[in-house]
């Protein structure tokens, strides 16, 4: 999974965070949603439940959220991350 974070990094199609994702969800144009272990059960519900609807892939990546910002090259936390 990690890998394939990295590889959406790479070709601009990761979307990072809660509200855009859910946005995208929304629209269903997202392939697949990632969430941190230590995201709030209530978005991890709401993020479940759109994929469920639109049919999109949904994990939950076996790190926190710090270690994802990292991963993403970012300078803060980050819980959800999505591919277009």
């Amino acid at each position: 999974m990690i890998q394939e974070i990295k590889k959406a990094l790479e070709k601009k199609v990761l979307v990072i965070g809660t509200n855009e994702t859910l946005t995208l969800l929304r629209k269903n144009q997202l392939k697949k949603v990632f969430y941190t272990k230590n995201t709030r059960k209530e978005i991890k519900d709401d993020l479940q439940h759109f994929c469920s609807l639109n049919e999109v892939d949904c994990n939950e990546v076996d790190m926190f959220n710090d270690e994802l910002g990292v991963i993403c090259k970012k300078p803060f936390s980050i819980s959800v991350v999505a591919i277009k």
